[in-house]
């Protein structure tokens, strides 16, 4: 683990909780994108089940809903192929820039501060933490899912009772 750089947490009073701050490997980046594409997979086929037992339904009563099953199948294929295509693009561009980036995270009693720096800029984010939409692992990262972004947290930084790796762990069993 890096050490804490006081200067960047200058308005915040306390000591953090836990602090982490690392680089993602473009390499262990594949895992991520694969784990990202096969929720959107999930959503198609739960949609495609869905329009066979809306059509199915329509056969056994009276034919009328047929066109209904079909055509929601066809506007949420549409939907989330579209939005695979987006997100590997998306995810692409953003995987250039790993190598040059720098996540450090601060965990306090009720809020995240997440700091990601590149060559061309500095951002924070700060978080609370009962904001957090959800968070996922893949072999590699715990992945937490904030306002539609993605924030990595690399597991071989993390402590044993890390918040991150008991967030996982919570998410798992619901």
């Amino acid at each position: 683990m890096l050490e804490l750089k006081k200067d960047l947490f200058a308005d915040i009073q306390d000591e953090p909780r836990e602090h982490y701050r690392f680089k993602v490997d473009p390499k262990r980046s594949e895992e991520i994108e694969k784990r990202y594409v096969s929720m959107y997979v999930r959503g198609l086929v739960f949609s495609l089940i869905y329009s066979v037992i809306v059509t199915v339904i329509g056969i056994i009563f009276d034919g009328s809903i047929i066109g209904f099953g079909v055509a929601f199948f066809v506007i949420f294929a549409v939907i989330f192929i579209k939005a695979i295509a987006v997100y590997k693009k998306t995810f692409k561009q953003v995987k250039e820039k790993f190598p040059n980036t720098v996540y450090d995270y601060a965990l306090y009693d009720d809020f995240l501060t997440v700091y990601v720096s590149s060559d061309e800029s500095i951002r924070q984010v700060k978080i609370k933490l009962a904001d957090i939409k959800r968070f996922w692992s893949t072999a590699s990262y715990v992945v937490m899912e904030y306002q539609g972004q993605l924030f990595l947290i690399d597991k071989n930084e993390l402590t044993e009772n890390s918040y991150f790796l008991s967030r996982c762990k919570k998410s798992k069993k619901k």
